[in-house]
């Protein structure tokens, strides 16, 4: 499972050696980013998908998402969604996939558009799911959003869904992205059920706090919340480059599944 780091403005370069890139609208306003971005985004050897920005503040209006999108090449788009609202959700979907699909696009779209699957309950998400099957065959990525299972209270609800549509709908099953980091055993399970890709700050979030992810799932210590200070995560204060790059490792561990964490009882 491929991991996109979402570091603060000052270790963007932790991103160089990640082949998938998450791009995030808020930043876009510092020069520093915005040029590092449009280097990945023309770069073969980078996937770059573009974010619709509602978990950080306010998403993107349709037009302006998808002018970004064209305008950094990006090579997925993550369409509009509201949180924990399928029918609000599909709404959206359906208004950006008819701009989408407009002629003044057709040369100049990104040719992947990622729909997040939304819903509270294991049941809403899959009719969701249907509807995106039936009416928008050309979403190429299913999105899982992180708060799924506090908000349906099934720990594994993200494994639960991202199975039942590897089962039901085959021709996503390469195509599943989690969005955000919940707690190590998903991930490892994630990848062994080979989930496509995930979305996360926590090797920098764990790091500002002088945690290591190791210590957090060996001691079952929960994991920090970036939302929590999510303003200061973006500032110029460093983490010690040893803590981060530890955390990114022990990430990717988990993402190869091939570090099994026993946690304390």
């Amino acid at each position: 499972m491929e991991i996109c780091l979402i570091p603060p403005m000052s270790q963007l370069a932790y991103c160089d050696s990640r082949p998938y890139q998450m791009l995030v609208p808020d930043l876009c306003y510092t020069p520093e980013y915005k040029k590092k971005y449009e280097y990945y985004c023309l770069d073969y050897r980078y996937f770059v998908i573009l974010d619709n920005g509602a978990y950080e503040t306010v998403a993107m209006d349709d037009s302006a998402l998808l002018r970004m999108a064209c305008d950094y090449k990006v090579d997925e788009v993550i369409a509009p969604d509201t949180m924990r609202d399928a029918a609000a959700s599909l709404l959206q979907l359906d208004e950006f996939m008819a701009l989408w699909r407009h002629p003044s696009y057709r040369h100049r779209r990104p040719d992947r558009v990622m729909a997040v699957v939304q819903g509270t309950s294991i049941e809403q998400c899959q009719s969701m799911v249907h509807r995106i099957a039936t009416d928008h065959p050309q979403v190429a990525t299913l999105g899982i959003p992180k708060h799924l299972p506090k908000t349906t209270g099934i720990p594994i609800a993200r494994l639960e869904l991202a199975d039942w549509i590897q089962n039901t709908y085959p021709s996503y099953a390469q195509d599943i992205h989690f969005l955000g980091f919940t707690h190590d055993g998903e991930v490892e399970d994630a990848a062994e059920i080979k989930i496509r890709s995930l979305d996360t700050s926590i090797p920098f979030v764990a790091a500002r706090e002088n945690m290591t992810l190791a210590h957090c799932a060996r001691e079952g210590t929960p994991f920090p919340d970036r939302q929590r200070w999510y303003a200061n995560l973006w500032s110029a204060t460093r983490a010690p480059h040893e803590l981060i790059s530890h955390n990114i490792r022990t990430l990717d561990d988990w993402a190869r599944a091939s570090t099994k964490v026993e946690v304390s009882s």
